[in-house]
Formats: structure tokens, sequence, C-alpha cells
């Protein structure tokens, strides 16, 4: 039942005849939310609490959050495709581990 639900919404996502109307659907949800910004009464405390900057900063905090886990991705946990290889460890000269346990 799940998986059918993933593939679903997955279908939904990667049909080239969608976008549009995702992207409709995501600029929607961004006004709704700025709009309900409005509605809310506020006491701020802050002088750059303006009203839309929830939905602002929770936007960048995304974009930030996408751009560093990338980055760390990129840079501390990817390794090269021969990283194995280059450490004396080729694969096809791996000694083989026995029934017994040991090499």
């Amino acid at each position: 039942m799940v998986s059918e639900m993933k593939a679903k919404i997955l279908d939904l996502i990667e049909k080239k005849e969608n976008r549009k109307k995702l992207w409709r659907i995501l600029l929607l949800m961004l006004a709704l939310s700025v709009i309900a910004d409005f509605l809310v009464e506020r006491h701020p405390e802050f002088p750059w609490l303006f009203p839309g900057f929830a939905a602002l900063y929770g936007f960048a905090s995304c974009i930030f959050i996408i751009v560093f886990s990338k980055w760390i991705g990129h840079t501390w946990l990817m390794k090269e495709e021969d990283y194995y290889d280059r450490n004396g460890h080729r694969k096809d000269e791996r000694p083989e581990i026995e029934e017994g346990g040991t090499a």
C-alpha cells in the first residue's frame, strides 16, 4: 500500500506535464503563507520581524541546509572511484575468508 502511494507521488513529480502545475501549487502555498502572516497579530520585539519574515527565513534556511549538505557530501563524504585501489587493496587481490574466520 505504501509503495503504491510512493510510486504515484514519484510519478506525479517526475512527469514533465505536471511540472507547471506543481510550480503553481508551490507558488500558491508560498503566497498563502505570506498572506497568513498579515492576518496574525504580532507583538514584534525585533525590528526585522516584518510580514512574510517567517516564510522568507524558512525558505532561506532550507536553501542553506541543502547547499551546505551537498558541500559536506562532496568534500568530506564522497571518495574517488579508485580510493581503495590506491591503498593497495585491489578487489581481485583480496584474500578470501575461509569458514574458520581467518584469511
